[in-house]
């Protein structure tokens, strides 16, 4: 049997004109299907000056449409934005809601197979086969990655091994046992897996492919993996919004760029201050628009995610659907200068603050010896803090709270110190080396602030995590 290159060759590998085509058709039935079957959605068209569908004129007026953002899915919560009848739903996922009201995605019969499409087109992107022993270790819960693996590799046919979350130990025994070729994930959890089989002086040899996303994945960070596992790693997207996992595609062997899957979704990257569409290979806001969602199909979704078209021509894989940039920031990175902190003072851009704090273009951070007492984060979502020998006992831990969590509230001085630790933890605040704390959790520092870190707070959280 020879080897597939194409999940659904006919749909990934079609002409620029047959995808534009394509996206009109699909685009002048998505307006009229949310106008017909949901009121929130009628009411933002009427007040775009559409009364019906028939008065929009496909995708040269997609820029007349209203912006969508994740307010107006926490607007209304649960499902106000549904546009099917609550009986012909068959799953749901959602955001945790750690910055607020969560972001809750429904799924008809035909999503889940959209989505499974869409993830089987990833599989064989990445090289894997029909039988290869997939090992997927994102939750199975209400986040979405671990059931968007799943109903993928089903999909291709693929033999799965649904670990889920944890007990690495366990991972890496069954992955030796089952021969596990390829493996799902984040992106931290492959450093995980690669600091337990260090310890034990171990490898993986059966795998070969890794998948992983749902956290910055820069070229640095990949080669580590690379390197580390032996592997090739590709950097997979998607978000609950557009329906999960795998939906807005993945780089491809070439690692030229992510393929958005754009029979099923527009891309458009916008100016995040003026909302402008902007020219292939400026940087911007990436927006989504979804051609094939039934439940819940977003209309001008703003991700909040950094990125530029890197190129429309034909890839050297063979596929014709664009390519877009690793995602390398969040549209907050560069508002930055409005939101500085007072230690940080000044108005600066984000190109001055990596300067100021010497990190390399790529957010792949410096070595410990030449780091300043402030850095930014890859992409906002991992900084890494150096602290002094200040500040002691609890007072120094709600300090620390303060300076890190500005826009959360610290416990109440009637609470413990136990309680507080408690908080922290909760905030996945974790030990990462003892000169040195690594935030994973985005939602904590909130990646539009420039951290100018008084050297007590960072000590002391390092001595509550010990």
């Amino acid at each position: 049997m020879s080897k597939l290159l194409y999940f659904n060759e006919k749909a990934e590998t079609m002409s620029r004109d047959e995808l534009a085509a394509l996206q009109d058709t699909r685009l002048r039935h998505t307006i009229t299907y949310a106008m017909e079957h949901n009121a929130y959605f009628r009411s933002r068209m009427n007040a775009a000056g559409l009364q019906s569908g028939a008065d929009f004129n496909g995708m040269a007026d997609l820029q007349k449409l209203p912006f969508m953002s994740k307010e107006d899915f926490r607007r209304e919560y649960p499902l106000g934005m549904c546009c099917v009848e609550k009986n012909t739903i068959k799953e749901m996922h959602m955001s945790s809601g750690s910055t607020g009201t969560p972001v809750v995605m429904a799924y008809t019969e035909n999503d889940l197979a959209q989505w499974a499409e869409c993830m089987a087109r990833c599989y064989v992107m990445a090289g894997a086969q029909p039988g290869d022993p997939c090992q997927i270790t994102p939750g199975f819960g209400l986040f979405n990655g671990g059931f968007g693996c799943y109903h993928g590799a089903r999909k291709a046919g693929l033999f799965v091994i649904p670990t889920g979350a944890g007990n690495t130990a366990r991972q890496i025994k069954l992955a030796k046992d089952f021969g596990t070729k390829v493996m799902t994930g984040v992106v931290s959890y492959a450093i995980r897996i690669m600091e337990l089989l260090d310890q034990d002086n171990a490898e993986l040899p059966d795998l070969k492919i890794g998948i992983f996303g749902a956290e910055t994945f820069s070229a640095s960070m990949k080669k580590r993996i690379q390197d580390g596992l032996g592997i090739e790693a590709f950097d997979i997207y998607g978000m609950t919004e557009t329906g999960g996992i795998g939906t807005l595609g993945m780089d491809c062997s070439a690692h030229a760029g992510i393929h958005p899957w754009e029979d099923h979704y527009i891309i458009e990257i916008i100016d995040p201050e003026t909302g402008k569409v902007l020219p292939d290979g400026e940087t911007g806001e990436i927006v989504v628009t979804a051609l094939t969602r039934e439940a819940i199909p977003v209309i001008r979704f703003r991700t909040g995610d950094l990125s530029r078209i890197v190129s429309r021509d034909k890839c050297a894989c063979g596929r014709t659907h664009l390519r877009l940039e690793t995602i390398h920031g969040r549209r907050d990175d560069m508002l930055i200068r409005r939101q500085l902190l007072p230690q940080a003072g000044g108005t600066v851009s984000s190109q001055d603050s990596r300067r100021a704090a010497q990190l390399p273009d790529d957010h792949s951070g410096s070595p410990r010896d030449q780091a300043p007492a402030y850095q930014r984060g890859s992409a906002g979502r991992r900084h890494r803090l150096h602290g002094g020998k200040t500040a002691q006992g609890r007072s120094g831990l709600l300090s620390g709270w303060r300076d890190l969590c500005p826009r959360h509230a610290a416990p109440s001085r009637r609470q413990g110190k136990a309680h507080l630790l408690r908080k922290l933890r909760r905030k996945e605040i974790r030990k990462h080396t003892k000169n040195e704390v690594t935030l994973w959790n985005f939602s904590l520092l909130p990646s539009r602030h420039i951290l100018a870190i008084p050297p007590g707070s960072a000590e002391c959280l390092k001595r509550a995590l010990n």
